[in-house]
């Protein structure tokens, strides 16, 4: 797919279909994140002025493991599937499985400020609003009482990857 001039200005590296403001009918999907539905009307309005919408049709790469995690993407709508690819052509790829309507993608780098982990496609017609990690720093940073659902957030996953990781070393390929 080629992408347009203002796509790439936009969100470079990303095979993005469309931008646009983000709708109102987006605040369900958005809701669904227990890290949104925590912050309050206000809070959520001031982290999402500096997001854009973006679209991506099956297939395509939303986030590619190995790259920089600048932005954190939400998914409000359609669901994508989280994979680590082999660095070796013989190499096991190992899936995390199907990430839907409320997820997000690299929510933990703005406290890390590391690259993805794995890399997350569509599998059906996907949106997200990307919205730079700068700016949920800069919201958490303000707003202190919210750094403990981000930090219960953190924990989940990484005792999360920690089941995964026992079950990679056993010889498991998914967790789903």
């Amino acid at each position: 797919m080629q992408k347009s001039p203002a796509t790439e200005a936009a969100s470079p590296g990303h095979d993005a279909d469309t931008r646009s403001p983000i709708p109102p009918a987006y605040g369900r999907g958005l809701l669904k994140n227990p890290l949104v539905k925590a912050m309050g009307e206000e809070r959520v309005a001031e982290l999402f002025e500096s997001g854009e919408l973006l679209t991506f049709k099956p297939g395509q790469v939303i986030a590619e493991q190995s790259t920089p995690a600048d932005n954190v993407f939400f998914i409000v709508g359609g669901a994508a599937k989280a994979e680590i690819l082999p660095r070796d052509p013989g190499g096991l790829k190992v899936s995390f499985g199907i990430l839907p309507q409320g997820q997000d993608i690299g929510l933990l780098s703005v406290v890390t400020c590391d690259h993805h982990s794995a890399t997350v496609t569509a599998v059906e017609d996907v949106s997200v609003i990307s919205v730079p990690t700068a700016k949920i720093a800069e919201v958490l940073l303000k707003n202190p009482e919210l750094y403990r659902i981000f930090a219960e957030i953190a924990v989940y996953r990484l005792r999360t990857s920690g089941l995964w990781m026992r079950s990679f070393r056993s010889g498991a390929t998914s967790l789903s």
